[in-house]
């Protein structure tokens, strides 16, 4: 069969888009125009080594899966390593299918037929044909994801733990589904969350781009992503944690993506914290109103919002206890938060001496039993 270089470099390009498209939808990843064009170019360039003359399997081998690995990771580059051994594991299930049903029709078509060396398939196939042979992948994948993967509950809410720079905050985060929020490079979804709940998470610079908005600045470190709001669009930073999970059904859900912060920039970190707390002190109140109007009701419901009302109101006493004693210490500001069974002390200072974290880790556990190795104690210059 004599084989074109043309056609060679067109088809696989095609075909490596379009599989990477289709692991993008079955991994909930949609892989930025960008990066899935890099990766298509090079996988045709890596077709042909259909022309060298290769007799070793082994080598065959090795080759397909640093070619497979390099295009699923240029094409999903924030992927921690789990995520990207499931996504290398999607993409040779779709390359699979897709190569069974491309077979099969080659098969039932006189006429048609295929080349294959180094473990690269040159077809001789019309383009529509190529097409369903894709669509048809697609589907048997999709079909199989769907009763083995681990979906997340269809909300808009998420409590999650976000880790980045060796720091641990759990946050409320709010997924922008109506608006589709991704980052437009990597096409990985993005998170809100409120900018005073991850401040310990940021360095100084970032800080500073944040609370200045300013998008001028290259800083490597964020990515500027715009998200619909009542005002209209507006641009927000967005940060890449280490690692960002969940709970479903009692596991631990991994997180891809990034999570973009929601501030007043005009307003200092503290002062955003007690606006932040204040507006979580009015809604506790407003529940406990409810649920008096509602005193003859003794459904479990109603007893659960009571008690998970009155841990709020304990923890909000004991968040100002914390906050006069750390100060009481000599330490400008601070700002306490708890949930659950999870602490985070902000304090505003350069840095802490290992006396002066000592001193607010007892505070802490003098006032909410929580133990030492969940509470996480922050410096912050603001």
């Amino acid at each position: 069969m004599k084989i074109y270089g043309d056609v060679l470099a067109a088809v696989n390009f095609t075909v490596t888009l379009l599989i990477l498209q289709l692991c993008g939808r079955i991994l909930g990843i949609r892989p930025g125009r960008a990066v899935k064009y890099i990766s298509g170019a090079l996988g045709a360039a890596a077709a042909f080594i259909i022309f060298v003359p290769i007799h070793s399997v082994a080598v065959q081998l090795l080759y397909r899966l640093a070619v497979s690995v390099l295009l699923v990771g240029v094409a999903f580059p924030a992927l921690n390593r789990k995520r990207l051994l499931r996504a290398i594991g999607v993409f040779y299930l779709v390359s699979i299918v897709f190569a069974g049903v491309t077979m099969l029709l080659i098969s039932l078509r006189p006429g048609l037929g295929f080349y294959t060396a180094n473990g690269v398939v040159y077809y001789n196939i019309p383009p529509l044909m190529l097409l369903a042979c894709v669509a048809a992948a697609y589907g048997a994948v999709s079909l199989f994801d769907r009763f083995t993967a681990l979906r997340m509950p269809q909300r808009d809410i998420y409590r999650i733990t976000i880790e980045r720079r060796g720091r641990m905050v759990p946050v409320m985060a709010l997924a922008d589904s109506g608006n589709r929020l991704i980052e437009p490079f990597s096409g990985l979804p993005v998170l809100v969350v409120n900018a005073a709940e991850v401040w310990g998470l940021l360095d100084p610079e970032e800080r500073r781009i944040v609370r200045e908005m300013d998008t001028e600045t290259p800083v490597p470190s964020v990515r500027w992503v715009l998200a619909g709001t009542v005002q209209g669009c507006e641009m927000m930073p967005a940060f890449k944690p280490e690692r960002m999970y969940t709970l479903v059904n009692g596991k631990r859900a991994v997180l891809g993506g990034y999570f973009a912060v929601a501030v007043d920039a005009k307003v200092s970190y503290f002062e955003q914290a007690r606006k932040n707390r204040e507006k979580a002190r009015d809604e506790a109140i407003d529940l406990i109103k409810d649920i008096a109007a509602d005193i003859q009701s003794d459904s479990s419901a109603a007893k659960k919002a009571l008690e998970q009302t009155t841990a709020i109101a304990n923890a909000v006493t004991a968040e100002t206890k914390i906050e006069d004693l750390v100060k009481a210490k000599g330490m400008e500001d601070c700002v306490a938060y708890i949930a659950g069974d999870n602490c985070s002390v902000v304090v505003k200072a350069e840095s802490l001496t290992g006396a002066q974290t000592l001193q607010i880790t007892e505070i802490v556990t003098a006032q909410t039993k929580i133990p030492a190795q969940n509470i996480n104690i922050m410096a912050v210059k603001s």
